[in-house]
């Protein structure tokens, strides 16, 4: 799957940016088609005015249907702007012409140049789509941008043209551009359709596949070692799983010849810290194989440790002792002891026996099938290894 890219640095600024191709549709969309001098008439209408280098290899057949329309006096070439009789009188105000065509009296009307230009500029910007005013005045042969700036500023003010950088450019030397507005939002739409279009649902077995590859449970994705272990632990961070199904279930399945050794290394060298991130429901109860443990790299631990709003005034002054020692990340299990059992009021936890209960509790199935000599040995290893571990996650 594709998305859009929001966090990339390179295209931050790129998040508005309008699809290229959907400016050229919507340019082709909104530039008239004409069949019959009839279609043709209407098409200046709209346009104002059109010059004859405008016309393209489709438009081949437009000469004969304007000369048929200045034949029947609807139309007037002026140096090689195609005119309407209608608006003849408006484009002469801003070009001004030194042959008047055959005009009826009732199409006739007086025009100031600034509100020529800007009506010529509004049916110019009606299928142009975005376009500067350099090119504007340039359509006009105006040696200055000073009139179609004038045009512009009245339409923005009237909410039919707005200004912005929407056709994409390489470089930093991007023009100011105007759009009419209905076009504008058409762009935006077929920019977003084709954003749309390239994010592609997958089945439910290709997403399955994925999962497995990315969470390295796939054969030919496990990892080995401590260091990969530490990638499986962060990737994992923070979250929750039984305490009993970590070394039996989730390591071994991600990690090639998973044994216990590893897990002891990261947690022993200070990497890795493991606890309880979810708040029990009552202080001071046992903690069970079922009970939920997360894995956590050691530097994450601040970020993963649930906030706690208990009314600290409830403590006694030994347990707030030992609040402050575990907010600043220190382990003093004998303050902890002197504190007497749930004196902290479920706040903080001890690393005694306490954990010494919950590696008993995971490794009961394994304790019960060993001889008794072994089982002695195994109760010193889980001290060791669970004794110091956990401090002060579990809430």
């Amino acid at each position: 799957m594709h998305t859009r890219r929001a966090s990339e640095p390179r295209s931050a600024d790129d998040l508005g940016a309008l699809d290229p191709a959907a400016i050229e549709r919507v340019r082709e969309e909104a530039w008239p088609s004409a069949d019959t001098a009839d279609e043709l008439h209407d098409a200046l209408l709209l346009t104002g005015f059109i010059r004859r280098d405008e016309l393209t290899s489709d438009e081949a057949h437009w000469p004969a249907l304007f000369d048929a329309l200045v034949a029947d006096g609807r139309a007037f070439d002026a140096d090689g702007f195609w005119l309407t009789v209608e608006r003849f009188d408006e484009f002469s105000a801003v070009v001004p012409q030194s042959f008047t065509p055959e005009i009826p009296a009732r199409l006739r009307r007086e025009w100031a140049q600034e509100d020529a230009s800007r009506e010529l500029t509004r049916s110019r910007m009606d299928v142009l789509g975005p376009v500067t005013a350099r090119q504007l005045a340039d359509d006009l042969n105006l040696a200055d941008t000073a009139l179609i700036d004038g045009a512009l500023l009245a339409l923005e003010t009237e909410g039919r043209a707005l200004r912005g950088y929407f056709t994409p450019v390489t470089g930093s030397d991007a023009p100011l551009e105007w759009c009419d507005r209905r076009l504008l939002a058409r762009i935006h739409r077929y920019t977003l359709n084709r954003l749309r279009a390239e994010i592609e649902p997958v089945t439910a077995a290709d997403f399955m596949r994925f999962l497995l590859h990315w969470q390295h449970v796939a054969p030919d994705q496990q990892v080995q070692g401590v260091d990969g272990l530490a990638g499986v632990i962060a990737q994992l961070d923070g979250y929750e799983v039984a305490a009993d199904a970590w070394e039996k279930h989730v390591l071994p399945a991600r990690v090639r010849e998973y044994d216990a050794s590893l897990i002891d290394t990261l947690c022993l060298s200070g990497r890795v810290a493991w606890g309880r991130l979810t708040p029990m429901e009552t202080a001071g109860k046992a903690p069970l194989k079922s009970s939920p443990i997360a894995l956590m790299l050691r530097e994450h631990a601040a970020i993963w440790r649930v906030a706690a709003h208990a009314d600290t005034s409830l403590l006694t002054s030994e347990a707030r002792a030992v609040l402050d020692a575990l907010r600043t990340r220190d382990t003093l299990a004998a303050d902890a002891r002197r504190a007497g059992p749930g004196r902290t009021r479920g706040r903080g936890t001890r690393d005694g026996r306490q954990f010494q209960r919950l590696a008993r509790v995971a490794d009961a199935a394994r304790e019960t099938q060993k001889p008794e000599r072994t089982r002695q040995r195994s109760r010193v290893h889980v001290r060791r290894r669970y004794g110091g571990t956990l401090g002060a996650f579990d809430k």
